[in-house]
Order: structure tokens, then C-alpha cells, then sequence
């Protein structure tokens, strides 16, 4: 648990299935970590025991995001509905309009991917990002790619 979010990124672009052993708080703060290049904004980790259903705060143009992670054992994991129920009742009683759900499940039930589309056709909150994982391995690959810099593979420093 002790290893830096940095090494593990680079780790999890080049093997990707470490993340069903990483414990779940440091799985946490690799998804903020991961979320904070992507949006360039500041994230911060609240997640705990009885966190009320939220992980991360992502704090962009002074819009409060409210993140539920789930790190899943088996990339064969299909996120149910209960879990989405509880980020949207989690963003009801913190009054927040905008959520995201990340897991490392391939995929998001159907009954999931309703209350989330019924929750937003009803003006109950704006929106609900989900990323399954092969969303947010994309998002690191995208990041990976933003933040290197081309030109030092043109000139040797050494």
C-alpha cells in the first residue's frame, strides 16, 4: 500500500490487471490521480469506511463531482444497480447535481445504465459519468500521452 500513485500508473498502462490486487483505497487514490491529469482540476480522496458513498471530490469551475470507486477482484464483473442507487442517493443528500462511478467491472448492467438515464430524464441531478475499466484505462492512456513531452525522445540529455 505503500507505493507510490506515480509508479503505479505506469505500471497499470503496461498491465492493467494489477489494479484486482491493489487494495481499495489505493485504487482510490490512483482514480484521482488519474481523473485529476484528465479534467485538470483538483481532486481530493474522502474516501473510508462508511464514506457515505463517496470516494473523491472533483472540484472543477467550482462545481463539486462526486466520485463512487469500486475496485472489483475479476475483470469478469458486472456493476448492478444497487451501487448506482447509492451514488445517487449519496449525491441527494449532499445536494450535488454531478456524479461519476468508476470500477473495475468490464461493464454496467442495464438496470445500472437505467436509473441513471431515469435520474437525469428527471432533472434529479445534471449528470452520472460511468467508467467501467477499459473507460478509465483509456483515460490513463490519454493522459500518458498529454503529459509526455516528445521532444526529449529527440534530444539526449544525458
Amino acid at each position: 500500500n505503500d507505493i507510490p500513485v506515480s509508479t503505479l500508473r505506469r505500471e497499470l498502462s503496461r498491465k492493467p490487471e494489477i489494479a484486482y490486487n491493489l487494495h481499495p483505497t489505493k485504487f482510490e487514490k490512483l482514480v484521482g490521480s488519474i481523473l485529476k491529469d484528465h479534467f485538470d482540476c483538483e481532486v481530493k480522496h474522502i474516501g473510508r469506511s462508511h464514506d457515505g458513498g463517496i470516494d473523491l471530490i472533483l472540484i472543477r469551475s467550482n462545481t463539486d463531482i462526486v466520485i463512487q470507486v469500486k475496485r472489483r477482484k475479476s475483470a469478469i464483473a458486472t456493476e448492478g444497480v444497487a451501487v448506482i442507487r447509492d451514488l445517487i442517493g449519496a449525491m441527494a443528500i449532499k445536494d450535488k447535481r454531478q456524479g461519476i462511478f468508476v470500477t473495475t467491472a468490464n461493464k454496467f448492467s442495464r438496470e445500472a445504465q437505467k436509473a441513471v438515464a431515469a435520474v437525469v430524464n428527471n432533472k434529479k441531478v445534471d449528470k452520472i459519468e460511468l467508467i467501467d475499466y477499459s473507460k478509465l484505462i483509456n483515460i490513463l492512456q490519454l493522459v500518458r500521452n498529454k503529459t509526455e513531452r516528445p521532444w526529449e525522445k529527440l534530444i539526449d540529455l544525458s
